[in-house]
């Protein structure tokens, strides 16, 4: 998310959650189990935040390349 300067902030209003839940979900060590319409839900606003298509596969080189 910060390869598009995503917010936490921008991402919870998206999604209609709070941020400590973004932040919680982008500093875990392990990936959470996220699958069917919440990843959908995540990988659209993610997308439509940084004007690109976003799949899951870029979220998790990323966090692996950054940790």
């Amino acid at each position: 998310m910060a390869r598009y300067d995503i917010s936490n902030i921008d991402l919870a209003k998206e999604l209609d959650m709070r941020p400590a839940s973004i932040s919680h979900l982008r500093n875990s060590k392990t990936i959470p189990s996220i699958g069917g319409e919440r990843l959908t839900r995540l990988c659209s606003a993610l997308s439509k935040l940084a004007g690109k298509k976003i799949h899951f596969a870029e979220l998790y080189e990323e966090e692996t390349i950054t940790a």
